[in-house]
Parts: C-alpha cells; structure tokens; sequence
C-alpha cells in the first residue's frame, strides 16, 4: 500500500485495484477514489469495536424483547417499522433464462473470463 496516504490507500493503490476489477478510470478519477477511501476509512474507524459487548447473533430489526427462537408473525412490522415475515421458497430463473441474462454464455454453461495471473 502507499505510504504518502496516512490511511495507506493512496491513487496508486486505486488504480491497481481498479485493474484488477477491470474497471476503467477516467484522468483524475483515482485522486478523487483515494480521497474518498479514506473518508470511509475514517467513518469506520470510529464504528463500535464488535467486542463492545454487542451480541453477534442479534438480530437488529428485532424488538428488545423479542425471543430468537420465536416466530416471526408473518408480515407483521418489528418495532422498528421493518417488516418480518417467513422465507419462503420461490422458483428462480430457469437455465435458460440465466444463460440468457448472462455477459458471456457458451451453453449450457456461463463463460468467465480468466482473472488469475493476469497482475
């Protein structure tokens, strides 16, 4: 990583990580990422430490004395206003409708293009 950063992620790291995303950055484009890396750097570091006492298994949209174990209730809001309701199983996309929605196909299966050894 950059040292000239004092978050170590600097316009040169942008712009290797925007090649290895393959991603194109216009002039200019990886000061400005670098710029903005670092203000989210920042915002995270002042997020709670996770062994602040917080459980890892809560459930945020939870109320504060609901049960874990318990059912949901089926579509009925937390007390947050976020609803909760069942999974449920769907039918997703068939073969063809993915293969068909894919970037790349060589049927029946999706083409990727090569990522690795490529630096």
């Amino acid at each position: 990583m950059s040292t000239s950063d004092p978050r170590g992620v600097g316009p040169h790291d942008v712009r290797r990580m925007a090649r290895l995303a393959r991603l194109h950055l216009a002039e200019g484009e990886a000061d400005q990422l670098s710029l903005d890396l670092a203000h989210i750097l920042a915002y995270v570091d002042r997020l709670p430490d996770p062994g602040s006492g917080t459980d890892p298994d809560s459930n945020p949209a939870a109320g504060p004395d609901s049960d874990p174990g318990s059912d949901s209730g089926n579509d009925r809001p937390s007390e947050e206003g976020m609803p909760l309701r069942d999974d449920a199983v769907v039918d997703g996309l068939s073969r063809d409708q993915a293969l068909r929605e894919a970037p790349g196909a060589v049927p029946p299966f999706f083409h990727v293009p090569p990522v690795m050894g490529k630096d």
